[in-house]
Order: C-alpha cells, then sequence, then structure tokens
C-alpha cells in the first residue's frame, strides 16, 4: 500500500512540473495599502507600496519597491507627513508640501523622527516610532513580509490590503 501511495505522489508531482506548475508561486509585482495606528503618539499611517517578488523568492526585492507613508498626528491634523522610499533608502521627505532636508537617507525612523519634531507634535513615543518605521518599510517584502493584527508590539494595524499580478 505504501509503495502504490509512493509511486501515485510521484507520478502527480512529475505531471503537475510538467505542465507547468511552478512549485514558487513568485515571480509577481504587488500593491499593498495598509493603515498604522501609533497609539501612544495619536499617530496614523497611510502606506502605499508598489513592489516585485522574485521567482523563487518569499519576499520582496526591497531595491525593486516603492514605499510611499503619509503620517499625520491627532495634535496637528493638518501637517501631513510624506516619506518616500526605495525599501530603506529613503529619497524625499516631504511635511504638508514643504521639502524636509535628509540627513542620514539610511536611516528611516530617523527621518520620520525628525519630521515629527519638525511638526511641533509633544507627544511623540520614539519607542513606538521605531517600530511604525519597521511596520512601514516591511509593506516592501511583499504580502508575505508585511504585518498583520497581532504581529506588532506598540502599532496597531488597522488594514491590510495587497493585490498581487504575475510578471
Amino acid at each position: 500500500m505504501k509503495v502504490k501511495k509512493t509511486f501515485l505522489a510521484t507520478f502527480l508531482v512529475v505531471n503537475l512540473y510538467s505542465c507547468g506548475l511552478d512549485f514558487y508561486a513568485s515571480n509577481y509585482d504587488f500593491e499593498t495599502t495598509a493603515i498604522y495606528t501609533a497609539p501612544q503618539s495619536n499617530a496614523s499611517a497611510v502606506v502605499l507600496t508598489k513592489g516585485y517578488v522574485p521567482r523563487g523568492a518569499d519576499l520582496g526585492d526591497e531595491n525593486e519597491c516603492l514605499v510611499d507613508a503619509r503620517i499625520t498626528f491627532n495634535e496637528k491634523p493638518s501637517e501631513v507627513i510624506e516619506i518616500l522610499s526605495n525599501g530603506v533608502k529613503v529619497f524625499s521627505a516631504t511635511i504638508s508640501g514643504k521639502p524636509v532636508s535628509i540627513i542620514d537617507s539610511l536611516n528611516y525612523s530617523s527621518v520620520l523622527f525628525k519630521c515629527s519634531k519638525l511638526t511641533g507634535v509633544k507627544e511623540i513615543d520614539t519607542t513606538e516610532l521605531k517600530e511604525l518605521s519597521a511596520v512601514i518599510l516591511a509593506t516592501g517584502y511583499g504580502p508575505k513580509g508585511t504585518f498583520l493584527k497581532g504581529q506588532t508590539k506598540t502599532i496597531l494595524v488597522d488594514t491590510v490590503r495587497y493585490s498581487t499580478k504575475d510578471r
């Protein structure tokens, strides 16, 4: 009986593979929309990410993603921080459309912290903003790398939606 099951399993695998079944369901573009809340800092972030997961990989290529995060604080709702990055490398930061100079483009959390200070917000939890930075950047790794409810310590996950398209 065991030989019969082994033969059947092998037969199915060989036939599925010969029909073009790729056991790595990667090599696709993705778009993620996520909304996160940092409750101690009274901040929320809307994140729009576009990226690519290469063939054979579980996670997206951080050099091929665009992360657009818009952060607002309840204390200053009219001051919208927008940070654009390719993975971990920040290439643009603005507050309500006004450019902010970037000193360390590879330190996302320091850029977010600087922008937060420039808005004049007084209640900033640095630990929370560091985690928010990590959560935002994780969207660049695609659906398998994006934080979902129950996977964060201080950040609340409100909404996560993504779509994929084969290349």
